[in-house]
C-alpha cells in the first residue's frame, strides 16, 4: 500500500447532527490533521434514528471510546486515513485504528446497494469524456461561426 493512501493523523474536532453548517443535513465530520494538510471524514446523509447512531457506534467501536463521552474522547486520537486513489482532493474512504477498518463504502452497504468506490470512480471519469466531447464539438461549431459571430467596436 502506498503512503498516499494510508496517511497517519489525529483527530482535530468531531461534529455530529444537523446545523445550518450543514445545510440542515443531519451528518458526521471527524476532522483529521495530516501534519502539513487538514481533511474531514464523513459528511455523509444520516439519520438521528438509525444511521446517525449506527455511523456513531462504529466510530466508538474502532477507536474503542465511550458512546457517552466519544465526541470528547476522540479528539487527539491518532488513526490512518485510508484513500482509495492518491491524487489531491480525494476524500476519506476509511479509517483505521490498530488494524480495524471502518469505510463509508461498507458502511453505506449496510443500508443500500452502493457501487464501489472504484465503480463511481470509473462511472464519473467516463461522464466526464462524454461532456468534454459534448464541450469540444460545441466549441468547433462555435468556431466555424466565430467570424460571422464577431462585432467589431474598433
Amino acid at each position: 500500500m502506498e503512503d498516499r493512501k494510508r496517511v497517519l493523523g489525529k483527530v482535530t474536532h468531531v461534529r455530529y447532527g444537523s446545523s445550518d453548517d450543514f445545510h440542515g443535513v443531519f451528518t458526521c465530520w471527524i476532522g483529521l490533521d495530516f501534519e502539513g494538510y487538514v481533511q474531514s471524514f464523513g459528511g455523509i446523509f444520516l439519520d438521528k434514528d438509525v444511521k446517525g447512531p449506527a455511523f456513531r457506534q462504529s466510530l466508538c467501536k474502532l477507536f474503542g471510546v465511550d458512546l457517552k463521552t466519544w465526541e470528547k474522547d476522540l479528539v487527539g486520537k491518532q488513526c490512518y486515513g485510508l484513500y482509495n486513489f492518491a491524487y489531491n482532493n480525494d476524500p476519506i474512504e476509511g479509517l483505521e485504528v490498530a488494524g480495524k477498518r471502518f469505510t463509508i463504502t461498507e458502511f453505506a452497504r449496510r443500508y443500500e446497494s452502493v457501487l464501489s468506490p472504484l465503480q463511481r470512480r470509473k462511472q464519473s471519469m467516463e461522464n466526464e469524456i462524454v461532456h468534454h466531447e459534448r464541450m469540444i464539438t460545441d466549441t468547433k461549431r462555435r468556431l466555424k461561426i466565430l467570424d460571422e459571430d464577431y462585432t467589431s467596436w474598433e
